[in-house]
């Protein structure tokens, strides 16, 4: 009787042994801003509490790319809910873990004519959830790592964003400046011309002519001036200050060109992005997950058995006490519907893992043309196309003022001079883009050596670093 009471007690207490498990998940979010710092080298500092300002940037003074990224990375509203899903995923591995409770049961029956009351106990533990643990562990463990995978993923997705943003204010500050300098020339124009339309050596026309360029430069100007506040309203959104001034001017020389021939063309940057891409790992994971849990649904096909112990007291003088065992019977239900959904599950999985590497490669293979394709013509703007224009705008000035053209021959060739400027910060502005843009699809830096895919099993979450106190992540 003894060693039954002793087997009943360790049953119902194996709960409180499994239930052990912190819900913290400083190192997880730790471990999600290394991989950020890995892959695009900028680490941000998400194991503390979120600040309320942000130091690195006053609101009014330049801007640069790497400042506008860092503010980012901290500030960011929708990186910060982002964040907490890993504390969700955290709480599942934890739930992941333990037993369901004891179940006690109490019963009474009043006296009735000789017969004495009755008092009556039982303790219950369900067994089966003990071979089932370890499945359904296996599989919140492979969640929490794709949650890890996930938050790294949006965070450089919000690198991309913020550098891609930040080239095209940079643009937008060149060709307002572009607008404002053709402004001038053309007011000068609209003096020539008047002048000599007045000492009797012009038409009207050319004096019409020029007005009409400077009411569509006007324009153009006015166009510009919204689209740049726009681009910066989207950027101070992404830094987590919507609210904050546009008075402010984004700084930044055009990143130098990546030598993509010494990285080893584009097959070598497709493997690059096959093996550190986080959309590619967490899809990985995802299928590790699934097929834990069809593992754990064809485990439930062992009907449920719960073991425990029933006490009864109905004489003033005698009681039992006795081992108590229920299971349920298979008879209809066997669990083959679970098992097939869970199947179905896996092979999604599978499938979707397909779907994020063929992504992968056709995103790569997209930003590495892109990226040579905007580097050579920028090449060919620089070396030949703005230096031509700008002999043609000399002679042509010469022309117009010994009286060889009129001032349709030069407003033409000023046009095109205008352009071609337009164009090579146009240029500039998507060479900055096409780098961000590679960067992204190559999940990091083109640049890194190839790193193997991580096992399923490798930084298990249930084995997270110790974390000092001062550097607790505090939600808010």
């Amino acid at each position: 009787m003894k060693r039954i009471l002793i087997a009943t007690i360790l049953v119902t207490c194996l709960p409180a042994v499994v239930g052990c498990q912190t819900t913290r998940y400083d190192a997880e979010v730790r471990r999600a801003a290394e991989d950020v710092g890995h892959r695009s080298g900028w680490t941000p500092q998400w194991s503390a509490p979120w600040a309320d300002s942000v130091p690195q940037w006053d609101g009014k003074a330049e801007l640069t790319a790497r400042q506008a990224v860092t503010i980012a990375l901290e500030n960011n509203r929708q990186i910060r809910a982002d964040i907490e899903t890993i504390g969700l995923a955290r709480a599942d591995f934890v739930q992941a873990g333990l037993l369901p409770n004891p179940v006690l049961s109490m019963v009474y029956r009043a006296p009735s004519g000789d017969v004495h009351s009755v008092l009556g106990a039982s303790v219950a533990q369900t067994l089966s959830d003990l071979w089932k643990r370890p499945a359904r562990i296996d599989a919140a463990k492979a969640d929490l790592q794709a949650a890890v995978l996930r938050v790294s993923a949006s965070a450089l997705d919000l690198v991309a964003e913020v550098q891609q943003t930040h080239a095209r204010i940079v643009h937008d500050q060149r060709a307002l400046e572009l607008l404002n300098q053709n402004a001038d020339t053309l007011e000068r124009a609209h003096r020539l011309a008047k002048s000599k339309f007045d000492n009797g050596a012009g038409t009207q026309l050319d004096v019409a002519r020029v007005e009409a360029e400077q009411l569509a430069n006007a324009t153009d100007i006015e166009a510009m001036r919204t689209e740049l506040a726009n681009e910066k309203l989207t950027l101070l959104e992404s830094l987590g200050l919507a609210g904050a001034s546009t008075d402010w001017r984004a700084v930044e020389q055009t990143p130098a060109a990546l030598d993509l021939d010494a990285i080893g063309g584009e097959q070598a940057v497709i493997d690059v992005a096959k093996s550190q891409r986080l959309e590619v790992l967490a899809a990985h994971w995802e299928i590790k997950a699934q097929a834990s849990r069809l593992h754990e649904q064809k485990l439930s096909v062992i009907p449920d058995i719960e073991l425990g112990i029933d006490y009864e007291h109905a004489d003033p003088s005698a009681f039992t006490v006795g081992p108590s065992l229920g299971f349920a019977i298979p008879l209809f239900d066997q669990n083959q519907a679970q098992i097939a959904s869970a199947q179905v599950s896996v092979r999604q999985a599978v499938a979707a893992a397909a779907v994020a590497e063929q992504m992968t490669v056709r995103e790569i293979r997209q930003a590495y043309r892109t990226y040579r394709s905007i580097a050579t013509q920028i090449q060919l703007y620089r070396d030949k196309a703005l230096p031509m224009q700008t002999r043609n705008l000399e002679l042509a000035a010469t022309a117009f003022q010994t009286g060889d053209s009129d001032l349709t021959v030069l407003l033409d060739v000023q046009d095109s001079a205008n352009a071609a400027q337009l164009k090579l910060a146009e240029l500039e502005r998507d060479f900055a883009i096409a780098r961000a843009d590679l960067e992204h699809a190559a999940g990091g830096s083109v640049t890194l050596t190839r790193q193997a895919m991580p096992a399923p099993d490798d930084r298990a979450p249930n084995t997270p670093a110790p974390v000092a106190p001062t550097t607790r992540y505090t939600p808010r």
